[in-house]
């Protein structure tokens, strides 16, 4: 009996040791897409910025 409960049981844990490697890929997915979004806003913040410098 303890061999067949080993059995049902160690599938559920593969799949959860699977779900979380593939949260923290997603997870650097997104933070890398984040700091690339904010990246550019800076960028283009400090665009608009150095524009109205000239400008002034």
């Amino acid at each position: 009996m303890t061999n067949a409960h080993r059995d049902s049981t160690q599938p559920e844990l593969l799949v959860a040791e699977l779900d979380l490697d593939e949260q923290e890929e997603r997870g650097f997915a997104v933070q890398s897409v984040r700091r690339k979004l904010l990246g550019g806003i800076c960028i283009h913040i400090a665009r608009k910025n150095h524009g109205r410098f000239h400008a002034g």
